[in-house]
């Protein structure tokens, strides 16, 4: 998938994970789809080799295929993280941030699995947190955090999995591990494609303001100190100087409508006496004729 490219130039499946479409290929194609392969092979080698019976292949299948999948979803977001990681302490604000999310998931996330309430829905604010303000960097660590102490209970037999059968809590840990991994994953890659589509509009934004920018001073040179000169030589008198720097300026500025017409995706050069608006613009009575 990485060896393809879209037509921004950027591969089909990115290592970071900030696209949806990464999230959804990594869901469907690395986890859904290619871990029913895997299923299907551990699954048939022990059925050939007699260790399950033929009546137990689906459920020999569904634990392997979900075990598979979990482990996709939830260490494989944070070993791509591991992977490209750069080292360096981030700003102080941000570490501390950071800290307090991973501590409090944690100690949040034992709370709940110790106690005989359902409260499973309290790790989910941290997950968006996560998500929201460190993208995939915070979202696969919390994801991690979460799922790994809901192995430890589910395995001890704690709180909430204290007086359930084997079936239960796999069926409560599975989609509990589900939830959290696909909420986080889907979470993290929407917010880093959101910021990244501001920044490009603030790029955008900036190199448009720089453009407007030299149009103004271009305007400022060309035309602006064109007609002061013509002014100036038509108060002294000098008739020719007057209008030779009219037709320069008249010659500029139809340069500059022209320039600003094939930016804005209007090829049609401007020429002498060309009307681009549907009428002309009308001098006032004040500016034809000085008043007295």
């Amino acid at each position: 998938m990485a060896a393809v490219g879209d037509r921004a130039g950027r591969p089909a499946f990115e290592i970071r994970l900030d696209r949806l479409r990464d999230a959804i290929a990594l869901v469907f194609l690395g986890a859904l789809g290619a871990m029913m392969i895997s299923a299907s092979i551990g699954t048939t080698t022990l059925w050939l080799a007699g260790a399950i019976k033929g009546q137990s292949y689906a459920a020999a299948w569904s634990v392997w295929w979900t075990g598979d999948v979990m482990g996709v979803l939830v260490f494989s977001p944070f070993l791509l993280l591991v992977l490209r990681a750069r080292f360096g302490l981030p700003p102080i604000a941000k570490l501390l941030e950071a800290l307090a999310l991973f501590a409090g998931s944690g100690v949040v996330t034992v709370v709940v699995f110790r106690s005989h309430l359902q409260l499973l829905f309290l790790v989910f604010p941290f997950l968006i947190w996560a998500a929201w303000r460190f993208e995939q960097a915070g979202a696969a660590p919390v994801t991690l955090i979460v799922t790994v102490i809901a192995v430890w209970a589910a395995v001890n037999r704690v709180g909430l999995f204290a007086r359930v059968g084997l079936l239960d809590r796999m069926i409560t840990l599975q989609s509990f591990n589900g939830s959290v991994a696909l909420t986080a994953f889907f979470l993290g890659a929407t917010t880093a494609e959101r910021n990244r589509a501001q920044a490009e509009e603030h790029v955008m934004r900036t190199r448009e303001a720089e453009l407007n920018r030299r149009r103004a001073l271009e305007l400022n040179d060309e035309v602006v100190q064109g007609l002061s000169v013509a002014t100036y030589a038509f108060g002294s008198g000098e008739i020719s100087t007057a209008r030779r720097a009219i037709a320069h300026t008249l010659e500029a500025a139809r340069q500059i409508v022209s320039d600003l017409l094939l930016a804005s995706g209007d090829g049609r050069p401007i020429g002498p006496g060309d009307l681009v608006r549907e009428r002309p613009a009308l001098l006032r009575e004040d500016a034809r004729e000085p008043k007295p």
